[in-house]
């Protein structure tokens, strides 16, 4: 029975893990977003208008909440 119940709580702190690193990946995901769009401020600045940029990050929010 000790056997069982440690194997229940094994897999509650590895859902646990993977939760925890889903929040790190998306922290990490919007903290490369606010990158890009400093990135893109200063391109616009120097280059003009960047399409490809905005497309971006829409794919990332998109992917943010899929995740």
């Amino acid at each position: 029975m000790e056997n069982s119940s440690y194997k229940i709580w094994n897999m509650t702190f590895e859902i646990k893990n993977l939760k925890f690193v889903r929040y790190l990946l998306e922290i990490d995901t919007i903290l490369s977003l606010i990158l890009i769009l400093i990135d893109s401020k200063i391109l616009r600045d120097k280059v003009g208008n960047c399409h490809h940029i905005v497309i971006l990050i829409i794919l990332s929010v998109i992917l943010i909440f899929v995740l």
